[in-house]
């Protein structure tokens, strides 16, 4: 090996430190010390190669001793003793709608199921993640056979438990006639053989599909168990292909939250007779109005609580003067849209409690305005709830729509600017208001003090007021200005302030099931579309009591339901 070192040449270094002339004698011994150099900076790369490679070698061992240490390390890690529900409740909190998982939430819980072989089997054995499914059309499908389809959702169920309520939404995004079943509707072809054989359905949707889908779930000849049903048509149906559209209690036994969307009733119309349904949520109907009347009779729906009307259109020729639906039962009203006012000329519920307004925007001397205010003026003495938040109503109308309903006892909106148009209180209105929600954060000026505290002062002198008191609740509410807060509670008003998260619970507090449809491409989301997780919106959900009321179940395993099709079915559901 050629050595390292080069020792500086005694006779030739004196010449290296200046331009001096280099003597004949010494030119010859210029290349043999030159090759001297050459060699040793060839031995000395080859020194450093072979150092390199050490030093990546000791770099390679000492990550895999640090890798090493790591893994022994967190053996004593307090995790490794955490519950498995723990596991679980953290896998469902990863999940935007743990109920009802899309595309998105089933590519969540396989990145969850991942993890480790101990989280993929506290996500299998966790029967609330596979009750619920919210498929998109065709993506989801692409590409598979009927039987194929039908294997793919008897497997996800599995998980959930032999006869656990079921969730499904499906949505054809295609927008045509429901793209799994071709050209030529079977019914022994796919998703739809899987619905009707299915035991028990908590929720299911079918949203934007062909008439034979409908027509095949509603004249099955078997009854459907299922509580809560959402149906919509494609919005470019051929209403020559529906045919009528009857329910009854005989074919959907325990229905009782029922949504239709797009249907458009030809000559077989629209027949509902059901002694169970609670919940009705009629989108976009359009025909004539001693139809609809008849639909919506207290004899054909007898314990009908709660009634949402949305775009509604009554056709010409509609003689409305000869027909009122006088419905006893009917506690909550929704109505959304317009042209779906109309309709409260001829709606009389003596027993309402909550009336919702969203979208119904009008202006001062407009038919809608009288009719509104007309109806407003009817509600009967147990009225409580008069929901104006999504109304679109400018606070000029908003003011004498409230004033209007003496009956209410607590009014929602989005500012409270309208109570400077309640105008004089000579005569005493309002005289049940306890209460006035306010879903937007605002600044109350003075002079908006000082109107209250005008108002409700000549407000409580008059006879028969039964409310002394009116709770403003608002976000942002400091109560500084030039009318002190001790002065407005001496007149009869009282300041709340209140948290955003409050703000959001008095949705909720509607207790309408029809939130949970939000019939996705009609329905403005504000207006109805929440996420629905477990029985938030009602107590009487039943499917989420009992042994059914967990999250994980140690032991509860199935087979994996992707293991028999391959990448294909895994890709389909959680990609």
């Amino acid at each position: 090996m050629p050595s390292l070192v080069v020792a500086p040449h005694h006779e030739l270094a004196p010449y290296t430190l200046g331009n001096e002339a280099v003597p004949e004698h010494l030119t010859s011994r210029f290349k043999p010390y030159l090759d001297a150099l050459e060699n040793a900076v060839l031995a000395t790369d080859t020194e450093i190669n072979l150092l390199n490679k050490k030093l990546q070698q000791l770099m390679r061992t000492k990550d895999a001793l640090k890798r090493q240490q790591s893994a022994y390390a967190s053996l004593s890690s307090p995790f490794r003793n955490t519950p498995n529900e723990i596991i679980a409740c953290i896998i469902q909190f990863t999940l935007s709608d743990p109920y009802l998982l899309d595309t998105t939430d089933r590519r969540r819980l396989r990145r969850m199921m991942s993890v480790c072989r101990r989280w993929r089997d506290v996500a299998s054995g966790s029967p609330q993640l596979w009750r619920g499914l919210d498929i998109a059309l065709p993506s989801d499908f692409q590409g598979k056979n009927d039987q194929v389809v039908t294997n793919m959702l008897s497997s996800w169920f599995r998980r959930g438990g032999e006869g656990a309520p079921l969730r499904l939404r499906i949505k054809d995004t295609s927008r045509n006639p429901f793209a799994i079943l071709g050209t030529s509707f079977d019914s022994s072809r796919s998703a739809v053989p899987f619905i009707l054989s299915s035991p028990c359905w908590a929720h299911l949707e079918l949203l934007e599909c062909s008439a034979p889908v409908i027509r095949a779930i509603v004249a099955n000849p078997s009854p459907i168990e299922v509580k809560c049903l959402s149906l919509s048509l494609t919005p470019n149906h051929s209403s020559a292909d529906m045919g009528g559209i009857k329910l009854t209690g005989a074919s959907l036994p325990q229905l009782e939250s029922l949504s239709l969307g797009n249907i458009i009733p030809p000559t077989g119309g629209l027949s509902l007779e059901h002694t169970s349904l609670v919940s009705l949520h009629l989108h976009k109907f359009k025909g004539q109005l001693q139809a609809l009347v008849s639909t919506l009779s207290e004899v054909r729906l007898p314990r009908l609580e709660e009634l949402v009307l949305e775009q509604l259109e009554a056709t010409s020729g509609s003689d409305g003067s000869r027909f009122t639906l006088a419905h006893s039962a009917v506690k909550r009203l929704v109505v959304i849209g317009a042209d779906t006012v109309a309709l409260l000329n001829y709606c009389r519920f003596p027993n309402l409690e909550l009336l919702r307004l969203c979208n119904i925007e009008y202006r001062k001397g407009s038919t809608q305005k009288i009719t509104v205010e007309s109806f407003v003026k009817r509600l009967p003495n147990n009225f409580h709830s008069l929901s104006l938040e999504d109304s679109n109503l400018d606070v000029s109308m908003i003011g004498p729509l409230v004033v209007s309903a003496s009956a209410a006892r607590h009014v929602y909106v989005r500012s409270p600017a309208f109570l400077n148009h309640l105008g004089k209180a000579f005569s005493n209105s309002l005289q049940n208001l306890e209460s006035v929600y306010c879903h937007e954060p605002n600044y109350i000026g003075d002079g908006l003090f000082r109107h209250l505290a005008n108002w409700f002062s000549r407000r409580n002198k008059l006879r028969g007021a039964v409310s002394k008191h009116i709770t403003i609740y608002m976000q942002g509410l400091s109560g500084d200005g030039a009318i002190p807060v001790r002065t407005l509670h001496a007149s009869g008003v009282v300041l709340q302030n209140c948290s955003k998260e409050s703000v959001e619970e008095w949705k909720l507090s509607y207790r309408i099931r029809a939130h949970r449809h939000g019939l996705e491409g009609y329905t403005n989301s504000r207006v109805l579309s929440q996420n629905w997780r477990g029985g938030a919106w009602s107590s009487d959900d039943e499917e989420d009591e009992g042994r059914y009321d967990f999250d994980y179940e140690p032991g509860y395993y199935y087979d994996d339901p992707y293991e028999h099709y391959g990448d294909s079915y895994s890709d389909s559901y959680f990609d």
